[in-house]
């Protein structure tokens, strides 16, 4: 069963996607904010990441930064999930090596998994 983390501020969003990974047959963990996400990789090792941009306490483009720092050898592949438009995010964003990037307004839950499936056949 692959591991999906998911970076999310937003209680219901969360746990709505929750759910729905869940039901898709994912192993969720959740983090509310970019601190909470590397703490939880201080133990667990996703196969992919869900990662919102605008967050308290630490941002989603500051996650990047020390994710791809600190944690180098780890390969999951990174979604970008926000309501900022592509053309609107940080410019530097797209230097963190980003799978897809997806604007939440946009996407169905089930439209999301069937781009995690996709993703994670490819790593495969």
């Amino acid at each position: 069963m692959s591991k999906v983390l998911l970076v999310e501020d937003d209680f219901n969003i969360s746990t709505l996607y929750k759910i729905k990974l869940e039901h898709s047959g994912y192993t969720c963990l959740q983090a509310y904010n970019g601190l909470e996400a590397l703490k939880l990789l201080e133990n667990n090792v996703p196969d992919l990441i869900l990662l919102d941009l605008k967050m308290p306490v630490m941002d989603g483009e500051q996650f990047l930064e020390l994710y791809r720092k600190n944690y180098s050898t780890l390969t999951a592949p990174i979604i970008v999930l926000t309501n900022i438009n592509s053309s609107e995010a940080p410019k530097t964003l797209w230097h963190h090596d980003i799978e897809d990037y997806i604007v939440k307004a946009h996407t169905t839950p089930g439209e999301l998994v069937e781009t995690i499936r996709a993703i994670l056949a490819k790593q495969s």
